[in-house]
């Protein structure tokens, strides 16, 4: 329940972050991971230190690819490995789905803030149809770029997975 709180208030420090300044700083997410390992190694001994560190491997390889296309930053990149190493394995799988659909959500809600949203659904129709969608061709088109802080999508699926573990489902 303790290890839960910390996770909590480590998310709520790294959206705020993330809202303010734009980046995750790396003390953050190195406090976050040491947590995360202390309170798995006292809860189940090397045992729960593999359980972290492979969580913690897993969070960073489900944002890997995403971060190598341009698509997301290093910091939520780490941040849902730190997350994965208090969740661990299979949670971080779980946390991660409903991240995706947090994020499509909130990308559409800016979207259409912004009013871009059926320029942008337009862009990708033509791409898809053209063979190709090019992600940074609205920068190159004289588009405004929005900021999407994407802290907010991994803290609201860590926190979805979360009640609905505690509720059995």
């Amino acid at each position: 329940m303790l290890s839960s709180a910390l996770l909590a208030a480590i998310l709520v420090v790294a959206v705020a972050f993330d809202l303010k300044e734009r980046r995750i700083p790396n003390l953050l997410i190195i406090v976050g991971l040491l947590t995360a390992l202390f309170f798995q190694g006292l809860h189940a001994s090397w045992g729960g230190l593999l359980f972290s560190l492979q969580g913690f491997l897993d969070g960073l390889a489900l944002l890997f690819l995403p971060f190598l296309w341009g698509g997301i930053g290093a910091g939520d990149v780490k941040l849902l490995a730190v997350v994965g190493a208090f969740q661990g394995p299979t949670q971080v799988f779980y946390t991660f789905l409903y991240m995706a659909l947090w994020g499509g959500l909130i990308a559409c809600l800016l979207l259409l803030w912004h009013r871009n949203l059926l320029s942008t659904l337009r862009r990708w129709g033509n791409g898809f149809r053209l063979g190709g969608v090019s992600f940074s061709a609205a920068a190159r088109a004289g588009e405004k770029q929005i900021f999407f802080p994407y802290a907010l999508a991994i803290a609201l699926g860590a926190l979805t997975q979360a009640v609905l573990v505690w509720w059995g489902i």
